[in-house]
Order: C-alpha cells, then sequence, then structure tokens
C-alpha cells in the first residue's frame, strides 16, 4: 500500500502536467511580415508649411500584399473582414531643437483632427487604427502645427536608432497575425517624414 500512494500521486502529477502543455501552434501564433513603403503618406506629399497649417497623414493598406517570402496574399483573408477590422501603428512628431539634437513634441487631443478612422493619442504619439472599408485599410488624420521649425513625423524608434520604420500590426490570432514594416511616402533614410513650419 505504501507503495501506490507515492505512485499515485506520482501519476496524478504528471496528467496534470501534460494536459496543461500547449501545442506550438498555441504558443507561437502564425506571424506573417511584409515590407511596404506606400501605405502612409502626407497629403500630396508637402514639406513646407506656415504655424496654423494642418498637415494630413493619410494611410490606404491595400488588401494584396507581398510578403517577405514573396507571397501574394490578401489581407481580408487574415482578419474577419468588416468594418471593425483595422491594422493599427503609432506614428510620432519629432522637432529638430537649437542645438542640433531631435526631440519629441507630445501630442494632444486639441492638436489633432480625426478625419477617417480612428485616431487617439497614446504617451504623447498618434495611435492609427485604419479600418476595412471593403477595399482597403484606410485612416486620415491631420495634425495642426503651432509653432516653427524643422519637424519629422516617424515610427517610435526615430530617436534610439535612427529608424523611423512604422510597425503596423492586424489580423487575428484564428487566422494570421500580419506586421507590416512601413515608412512614410517620401522619408528620409532615417525614416522620417522631414517638413518645414515657417
Amino acid at each position: 500500500m505504501k507503495f501506490l500512494k507515492p505512485l499515485s500521486f506520482f501519476v496524478v502529477i504528471s496528467l496534470c502536467f501534460l494536459n496543461t502543455q500547449c501545442d506550438e501552434d498555441d504558443d507561437f501564433p502564425n506571424q506573417i511580415t511584409i515590407q511596404n513603403n506606400t501605405s502612409v503618406q502626407i497629403q500630396d506629399n508637402q514639406n513646407t508649411y506656415s504655424v496654423g497649417d494642418e498637415i494630413i497623414i493619410e494611410t490606404n493598406i491595400s488588401l494584396n500584399q507581398t510578403t517577405s517570402s514573396g507571397e501574394t496574399i490578401s489581407l481580408s483573408d487574415y482578419d474577419y473582414s468588416e468594418p471593425k477590422s483595422a491594422y493599427r501603428y503609432y506614428i510620432t512628431l519629432y522637432k529638430l531643437n537649437e542645438f542640433g539634437s531631435i526631440s519629441m513634441i507630445p501630442l494632444m487631443e486639441s492638436n489633432i483632427t480625426p478625419l477617417e478612422g480612428n485616431t487617439t493619442i497614446v504617451n504623447g504619439s498618434l495611435f492609427v487604427e485604419a479600418f476595412f472599408n471593403g477595399e482597403s485599410y484606410t485612416n486620415t488624420v491631420s495634425i495642426t502645427l503651432a509653432e516653427t521649425g524643422t519637424f519629422y513625423l516617424a515610427g517610435l524608434r526615430f530617436l534610439q536608432n535612427n529608424d523611423g520604420q512604422l510597425d503596423i500590426d492586424g489580423g487575428v490570432s484564428e487566422f494570421a497575425f500580419v506586421n507590416i514594416n512601413s515608412t512614410i511616402v517620401n522619408a528620409n533614410s532615417e525614416g522620417g517624414f522631414e517638413f518645414f513650419v515657417n
């Protein structure tokens, strides 16, 4: 009898352990990576403004994309293809200061006007949600320019690694997560869109 008690305990613990193990697919859902530098642009590629003007950021992510492995896919195959389906990313405003370094300029809700889609402020950056409209994922937002200087619009890592890349994320776990690596159309070599306010 003494022998059965430890054996029973070992069997029960082993079964519990085995039942908690997940399939590899549960731990690491399918991830699709795309490089596309045409999804986000500044309206009319304008790069000179006056104080009080609005710079307009347009996001238009087309359905058909080419993955980093060369496969052509439709993004609608990786979400529910409904109006609430979205691709999301952060974009930040930076300014060249008088000492020659670049600083983040925190935005507030009063600085922006969402024109299409949903855009909010998170930690001073724009959080952009481009919603599915039946043909593509779109968003348009404007920022009111309040001061003169040289500015940049770029991703969150612009100051750390001179990497202004935008990480645009979408998809759902049942199908696959999709990450689109992008920069703004006509961005400089560090991935920032440079513009001037007089």
